[in-house]
């Protein structure tokens, strides 16, 4: 004859079976870029989580930059770039990488 499981023993199950879920990616900050200035740069600003890496990848020219959101989330990057030109922004914890967002640099 089987016995059944007491209810704690049940909702202790439930409990630990919680904690191994999938988890949700990050989601992409949100990206403003400006024009390039005439030393051809372009400001990247937007928001991410706080603390968290951001990092923004020009696809056309493989350069990057990396830097790191304030307290509030806040991120300003600045990469080299032309109009026209693609670039890709992305987030990271120490836990965990972002989705990316991609967004092109507007003419001057």
């Amino acid at each position: 004859m089987r016995r059944a499981l007491p209810p704690f023993a049940l909702s202790l199950l439930l409990l630990v079976g919680g904690c191994y879920g999938p988890t949700l990616p990050l989601p992409p900050p949100t990206a403003l870029v400006s024009a390039p200035d005439a030393e051809g740069t372009v400001t990247v600003t937007g928001q991410a989580l706080p603390s968290a890496y951001v990092l923004a990848l020009n696809l056309d020219t493989d350069e990057g930059v990396i830097g790191r959101a304030d307290d509030g989330g806040r991120s300003a990057l600045q990469v080299r770039a032309s109009s026209g030109h693609t670039l890709e922004v992305w987030q990271m914890t120490a836990a965990d990488g972002g989705q990316h967002t991609t967004v092109r640099v507007p003419a001057r």
